[in-house]
């Protein structure tokens, strides 16, 4: 892919789950657009892990699921067009032995930190409507997972909100459509990053039999597909929910 074909330079897009922790898909997909020429906003938690990326991107702390934090992402940004929710945690267990705090977590960060990001962001985008200033086609791309399709032990509470993630994604991209905002998700399948490396072997290759690529995806092949529908490529695509998966079939 190059910047040309894309058309993604010059312009501004928040990456949410930039920082290079265990999931690192938001880290991948940040790299990924600052080669394409794009301005970034690096959302992490953890500003630490974050820094490394470089120093062409701006860096924001901000916990997706506190409402405040969210505001202030939008109040340091320079009119982003395009919006990419990576941010994802997991406390997987039996229901048995699930916490509150384990479910609340999960959907707190996953779910409503999702929410919170699109809400600031349309809102964000139609105050400068109002404002009677020129804005782009917006994109807003969410990071969903196979396992809310297909069911996984030990991950109800991650199962639940990546569910809701792709039923928001659906719903909203009705409601905003007419606003020239586009909003896709990517539904992921195993892909390998040390959250997938922290599976115990056996377990992994059980895995692996069950994908008919017969490997577990790279997160460069996922961030190519988030880069295609954040860009103006794919302008005609709007309330899609699709793989990244391999084919896999728990």
């Amino acid at each position: 892919m190059t910047s040309s074909w894309l058309q993604l330079a010059q312009k501004t897009a928040i990456v949410t789950g930039a920082g290079s922790g265990i999931g690192a898909m938001g880290y991948t997909v940040a790299r990924s657009l600052l080669n394409q020429q794009c301005r970034v906003i690096q959302v992490d938690r953890d500003e630490a892990s974050m820094q490394h990326i470089t120093k062409d991107a701006s860096v924001v702390q901000c916990d997706v699921s506190q409402e405040d934090q969210v505001r202030n992402v939008f109040v340091q940004s320079d009119n982003p067009s395009i919006l990419i929710n990576c941010a994802g945690i997991t406390r997987d267990g039996w229901i048995s032995n699930l916490s509150n705090d384990d479910w609340d977590s999960v959907l707190d960060i996953n779910l409503k930190g999702t929410f919170l990001m699109c809400r600031e962001f349309i809102r964000l985008q139609n105050e400068r409507l109002k404002q009677g200033e020129d804005r782009p086609a917006c994109s807003i791309v969410n990071v969903g997972s196979v396992v809310s399709e297909l069911g996984n032990l030990g991950q109800t509470n991650y199962a639940a909100s990546k569910g809701g993630v792709l039923g928001l994604t659906r719903a909203l991209a009705k409601e905003v459509a007419r606003s020239h905002i586009r909003v896709n998700a990517v539904v992921p399948g195993f892909i390998d990053t040390p959250m997938a490396q922290q599976v115990p072997v056996h377990v992994q290759e059980q895995i692996r039999n069950q994908i008919p690529l017969g490997r577990f995806g790279k997160p460069e092949e996922v961030a190519d597909l988030i880069l295609f529908l954040a860009s103006p490529r794919s302008s005609y695509i709007t309330g899609e929910c699709i793989k990244v998966s391999g084919m896999i079939s728990l």
